[in-house]
């Protein structure tokens, strides 16, 4: 998405994407282009979808590994604590609307107040006061909302720069987007250095759990995805033979 696209974009513009993605998710269902829970063969696509984890694998080897491993090396842990920090509460607000949308509104309030705890007394997000008082993260996404509102997966894909997703995943990506916090902050220049910060510090996240791969990387990742993406949804406990 371009900085210039950003810009133009208002509150009432990303409540209007947004509720376009719900009718769109409802025809989709509607159409059978997105497949019911339980679909035969999850990934029909996995020749084109092994050629975009190639492509994925070689920009994590020569660029996104080594910024990841340089910032956990370089920066000390305790401040690399506040970075997650913020980066966790700025998708509070995205977290509160759709728990809301779930049907859960005493936890989405919750994530909302998360938000506006930690903005004004955690040192502009960086500290985990809304913690300490008993409210913690909870973590959802645009996704998991429709599969709970009945849209199936679809098949399993691979996505440029972005990685695992299922179809229905996939087509949150833009809308999910509009409902970061991130994206309203002043200044493209500001946003730019937001959006690359997230990148890396999501990505170092991932490097201890690199080592709990085993066998063909591309199954384990997709099989790993779409169990935790099916708890994500139905609640149902991940099998440990992936």
């Amino acid at each position: 998405m371009s900085v210039r696209v950003i810009e133009r974009v208002s509150i009432g513009g990303a409540i209007a994407r947004f509720v376009g993605m719900v009718l769109l998710a409802g025809h989709l269902l509607a159409s059978g282009v997105v497949m019911a829970e339980g679909y035969d063969n999850p990934d029909p696509w996995e020749p084109m979808n092994r050629t975009v984890f190639q492509f994925n694998e070689g920009l994590d080897k020569y660029l996104l590994k080594p910024v990841a491993e340089g910032y956990v090396s370089g920066v000390p842990e305790p401040m690399r604590g506040l970075v997650s920090t913020f980066y966790d509460t700025s998708f509070a607000p995205a977290d509160g609307l759709n728990l809301m949308l779930q049907g859960e509104p005493v936890r989405g309030f919750k994530q909302i107040s998360r938000f506006l705890i930690n903005c004004i007394l955690g040192m502009v997000c960086l500290v985990d006061v809304a913690d300490s008082f008993g409210i913690p993260a909870d973590s959802t996404n645009l996704g998991t909302t429709l599969g709970k509102w009945g849209v199936g997966d679809g098949p399993y894909l691979m996505v440029p720069l972005l990685g695992p997703h299922t179809l229905r995943d996939a087509a949150t990506i833009y809308p999910s987007s509009l409902m970061w916090a991130g994206a309203y902050v002043d200044g493209s220049d500001r946003r730019t250095a937001l959006l690359l910060g997230l990148i890396v510090e999501k990505r170092a996240g991932l490097l201890k759990a690199e080592e709990l791969i085993i066998g063909d990387k591309y199954s384990f990742i997709r099989d790993a995805y779409l169990q935790k993406r099916r708890y994500d949804i139905t609640g149902e406990e991940p099998e440990d033979d992936f």
